[in-house]
């Protein structure tokens, strides 16, 4: 069984790479034998669709796949013999960033069918995730509309994989040092404190997230999450942070189930940015 995190931000070692290494920490935990890799997508030169429909073309040696040859190529093959893919994208205006984009249309208009039904000619069905990292607190993301922006694209990757579980992640840590930047409507203090005491609990769920994707494939069951053994350097459990975070976490849990009409939904709260000194060091960040 091969699983796949796929980094949509241009930052390597930061947050959203941190995340997704740690649910790729408990796919390896749920199945010790399974082999995993996370593929920086800035990493790589590639375009987008460039509409030649060569994947389309009726007896074509190009139909069903993506016709294009260049950095991207071998990505999207290695993907077609996945067994489970975690997806993770900073949010830029409302969306996912222009390289995730790029990636996806490549990724899944290859297996879109123009038939009455809009099939797909998906190699194979596989659970999915989808981690969004963004500056903004939970509370303005529900009420600017971010989660109905999201949905569009999880549609698409649900029509061909399988319906991404989402994990939102808000109120981020943008600079290792706010005094160097113009960001003054924020409070680096209470950013940083923010940071310091929930991003061992997101590393937890991340883990939990690795773990339940690798049962979605036994099981074809929703997401359930228990405790993480090692989140991001850090001792913390789930209960760990005292009874303030516990209650904000199922006041997210609830608007999220509430909102989506998910039977199982992760909340997390990331940001694609540099830590805090004091937690780079226990964190590698």
């Amino acid at each position: 069984m091969t699983y796949y995190a796929i980094n949509g931000s241009p930052r390597k070692t930061h947050n959203t790479a941190t995340i997704l290494n740690k649910a790729l920490e408990g796919v390896k935990a749920a199945d010790p034998q399974a082999q995993t890799e996370l593929i920086h997508l800035y990493s790589h030169d590639f375009s987008g669709c460039v509409s030649c429909f060569e994947c389309k073309r009726l007896g074509g040696k190009s139909y069903g796949k993506c016709a294009v040859r260049d950095g991207l190529t071998p990505i999207l093959e290695r993907l077609a013999d996945a067994d489970g893919i975690i997806f993770g994208s900073p949010v830029y205006f409302h969306s996912i960033t222009g390289k995730m984009r790029m990636f996806f249309e490549r990724l899944l208009f290859q297996y879109f069918v123009y038939d009455a039904d809009y099939s797909a000619l998906s190699p194979k069905r596989m659970p999915t995730a989808f981690v969004y990292t963004m500056n903004v607190p939970y509370q303005v993301m529900l009420e600017s509309h971010y989660t109905e922006s999201f949905q569009s694209m999880e549609s698409f990757i649900q029509r061909v994989f399988s319906k991404p579980e989402p994990l939102y992640v808000n109120d981020t840590y943008q600079f290792s040092d706010y005094s160097k930047y113009k960001a003054d409507r924020f409070s680096e203090t209470d950013k940083a404190r923010h940071r310091e005491q929930q991003f061992p609990i997101d590393c937890q769920k991340a883990f939990e997230l690795g773990k339940a994707l690798v049962k979605r494939n036994g099981q074809k069951s929703p997401l359930r999450f228990a405790h993480a053994s090692s989140p991001c350097g850090k001792a913390a459990s789930v209960h760990s942070a005292g009874p303030k975070a516990a209650s904000t976490r199922n006041a997210h849990a609830s608007a999220n189930l509430s909102s989506r009409n998910f039977t199982a939904s992760l909340l997390v709260q990331i940001t694609d940015m540099p830590s805090p000194s004091s937690f780079a060091a226990s964190s590698g960040v």
